[in-house]
């Protein structure tokens, strides 16, 4: 049985109300730390409220004209491929600009990576491949 707040959230999502979602998924998370569908919701709900309004075409040209230092653009970029099904393309991006960078833009990168694996689930093959690569840029 779902909680009160597992309910909202997903009601939120059917909603295209991702903000709600999210703060719906985060209280949920507070009574049940760990749980792992949780999670992935939430990391969904913030995706999707950081694309939902953009112009993901725009967004992408504009990703493809700049440097992967150009971090902002680069990490908008990334939400846009993994919401619209490319996530290879997304991790590939932001490890690039994992290994562009220095200090606290690497560490926003890396962060994002990390939240993007959630969205994109833990199991998927994709997800481990990119673990591996991020860790061989980082160390």
């Amino acid at each position: 049985e779902l909680s009160e707040h597992h309910r909202a959230a997903l009601d939120a999502m059917e909603a295209n109300d991702f903000h709600r979602a999210a703060d719906e998924f985060r209280a949920a998370l507070r009574e049940e730390p760990g749980n792992a569908e949780l999670a992935y919701g939430l990391a969904q709900a913030e995706l999707m409220s950081r694309v939902t309004g953009t112009d993901p075409n725009a967004i992408l040209v504009r990703a493809s004209s700049l440097p992967f230092t150009d971090v902002e653009t680069q990490l908008a970029a990334a939400d846009v491929e993994v919401a619209y099904g490319r996530p290879d393309a997304a991790f590939t991006r932001l490890i690039a600009a994992v290994q562009a960078t220095a200090g606290d833009e690497r560490e926003r990168l890396r962060e994002r990576l990390l939240d993007l694996f959630q969205a994109v689930g833990a199991s998927d093959p994709l997800v481990s491949q990119a673990r591996k690569a991020l860790a061989s840029v980082l160390f």
